[in-house]
Parts: C-alpha cells; sequence; structure tokens
C-alpha cells in the first residue's frame, strides 16, 4: 500500500470511532493565541515586583536566562503569592486579548475555525456527545460549537452569571442535543472564584473584578495543589472519565508533557490498541517517548516538515515524507480525509 493511502485510512478510522479531542496550544496557535514565548516576554515586560519579591523575581529571571523555558523556571523557583497573583493576572490579560481576537474573527466568518467543520464532521452521526479536553484558557473550542450550531458545556451553568454545577447543567439537557463538552483541566480566561472559593464564570468580564480571582492554573510549584480544589477536582474527574471511554483519540497541537491529560490515554493506548491520531506542527520530545511505547498500537503521528508531512504509524516507525501535503494542519488534514462532506 502507498505510504499516502495508508496515512489516509489510519485517520479516517479515527474520526469513524467519534475520537475524544485532545487541544493543546499548537491548537489554537494558528489562530494568533500566545504559546509560552510570547507569554514569558509579556510577563517579564508587565510585572514589577514588590520590594519584598524582588530577590524571588531576580531568581526567577536568572532561572529563565539559563532555561529559556517558561514552564521549567516556574517549576525550579518558588514565587511569593503575590507574585503568582501576578503571573495568574497578567496571563488572562495576554490570552484574554488574543481570545477576543479570534472571536471578532469567527464573528466575520463563522468558518474561520477547522474545528467547527471537525464537530460538524463526527456528529454527522447518531451521536450526540462529543469530548474535548484541553490545556487552554482560551475560548476556541466553545467558539467552534457555537458557530457549527451545536451546545456547548464547560460544567458552567448557562446565562451572564454562570456558576459551577456540572452535574446539573449536564443531566437536565435535551438529550437529543448535540453537545460538545469542554473539560478545561487548567481553567478558562471567563473563569473566576472569589475570597470563599467559588467558582463563578462571567463571559463577557474584560477586566477582573475587585473581589474576584482569574481561575487559571499556570505552571508552577503550586500547579498540582490547584487541581485538588473545585471546580478542577471535579473537572479532571470528568475528563479521566471522558478519556478512559473514548474508543479513539485525535490530539491537535498537544504535546504530551502534561499529567492531568495524558495518564489515561497513554494506558488505552499502550494496553488496550485504541486508535490515536496526532496533529502537531513540531513533535515534542516527551511525544516521540510516547510513540515508541507505541509500536504495537493503531497510531499515526504528523508533523511538519518543510512545505510537507512527515507521517509516522506502524509500518514506517521512522517517519516518512509526504510531498506536497500539509497534513499536520487540521484543515487539510480534514480536506484530505472527509469524503461527501
Amino acid at each position: 500500500m502507498e505510504h499516502p493511502e495508508a496515512v489516509i485510512q489510519l485517520a479516517q478510522k479515527c474520526l469513524e470511532a467519534m475520537p475524544a479531542i485532545i487541544l493543546g496550544s499548537g491548537a489554537s496557535a494558528p489562530y494568533g493565541v500566545a504559546g509560552m514565548e510570547a507569554l514569558q516576554k509579556h510577563l517579564l515586560d508587565t510585572i514589577t515586583p514588590s520590594a519584598d519579591d524582588v530577590s524571588h523575581w531576580d531568581a526567577f529571571k536568572a532561572s529563565l536566562d539559563r532555561t529559556n523555558d517558561l514552564e521549567q523556571s516556574l517549576q525550579e523557583v518558588s514565587l511569593s503569592p503575590s507574585l503568582i497573583a501576578a503571573i495568574v493576572r497578567e496571563t488572562r490579560a495576554l490570552m484574554l486579548a488574543d481570545d477576543l481576537g479570534v472571536f471578532g474573527k469567527v464573528v466575520a466568518n463563522p468558518r474561520e475555525l477547522a474545528l467547527s467543520r471537525l464537530y460538524r464532521h463526527l456528529f454527522n452521526s447518531t451521536h450526540t456527545t462529543l469530548s474535548i479536553v484541553t490545556t487552554n484558557y482560551d475560548r476556541l473550542a466553545e467558539y467552534a460549537a457555537d458557530a457549527a450550531h451545536f451546545a456547548h458545556h464547560t460544567g458552567f451553568s448557562h446565562g451572564y452569571f454562570r456558576f459551577f454545577s456540572p452535574q446539573g447543567s449536564s443531566s437536565s439537557r435535551n438529550r437529543n442535543t448535540r453537545t460538545v463538552d469542554i473539560w478545561k483541566v487548567h481553567g478558562s480566561v471567563d473563569w473566576f472564584v472569589d475570597n470563599d472559593h467559588v467558582a463563578i464564570a462571567l463571559p463577557f468580564q474584560r477586566d477582573c473584578p475587585p473581589s474576584l480571582t482569574p481561575l487559571l492554573i499556570t505552571p508552577g510549584t503550586t500547579k498540582y495543589e490547584e487541581t485538588h480544589r473545585e471546580p478542577f477536582r471535579t473537572i479532571i474527574t470528568n475528563s479521566d472519565s471522558a478519556l478512559g471511554r473514548a474508543t479513539a483519540y485525535l490530539c491537535i497541537g498537544y504535546g504530551f508533557n502534561d499529567i492531568h491529560i495524558q495518564p489515561k490515554l497513554v494506558e488505552r493506548v499502550r494496553h488496550q490498541a485504541t486508535p490515536v491520531v496526532i496533529l502537531v506542527r513540531t513533535l515534542t520530545n516527551k511525544a516521540r517517548e510516547f510513540l515508541r511505547t507505541c509500536q504495537d498500537s493503531s497510531y499515526l503521528a504528523l508533523e511538519r516538515s518543510g512545505s510537507a508531512t512527515k507521517a509516522y504509524f506502524h509500518d514506517a516507525p521512522n517517519g516518512v515524507e509526504l510531498p506536497d501535503l500539509a497534513l499536520w494542519d487540521l484543515g487539510p488534514f480534514l480536506d484530505a480525509t472527509i469524503v461527501n462532506e
């Protein structure tokens, strides 16, 4: 079988199985949402430490000079609560600006997001629920559902003031309504928490109200402590459940660097041969390590190689070039895999 044919067949097999979708930062980057490099620059440009925090901030900057890796440096250096709060606040400010920019593009062109097209294709079936698991703070997954005329559910109630009630909101919806469940394991630009740690989502709030704190989990030494609090404890439970019952996985722009998402996925792919397709601009070292353990599984990884794509699968574990095809990008991937759209 020719390699392009094998790749397309593996991809179509995954889509036919109604995969759970894992979105990483690479899924949002093509639409102008900042990644770690831009966030690192923004934090250094905008945060001015207090006199009590100067030594901690200097230690953090020295670590950044050495690693040039924001996540690694945030995990290496213990920062004060006030600095962590500043990082959360400025992270939200940067991501919200980019998020609203994407929203404007979707308003101008409801077919802007390839995710909408993916949703429509997957719901062209008897399925009424699609599961998304994401580490992203932006709302591209939600915008894509709205633009495609599907409901979406993030664990919060509906309305201008949204309260966390995953069970009530999920169970009360019409079972015949096609719904995208979006489990945001690190928070969202429109989530906040009050002094009693009660979570609320305010979709139209640009500035952070004085009585509230942005509900984002940023990289750092307190990252895993935060996940034991609500709403993240319940969200991660629902994420694990969605990944645990999935019959296939489609990973878009995900680098396999987060233990909040991948344990269930890795276990199912390695030990139960659950099909997985990975679309990414550049495979991370962690993703390559994962692929090396999947040689007996039905896997397909597609990364950019110049103007072409390099594909990795069972019959080509070291990769094979697919000239003139940009299959690592979701739009061209759907062009090649969807028939009779």
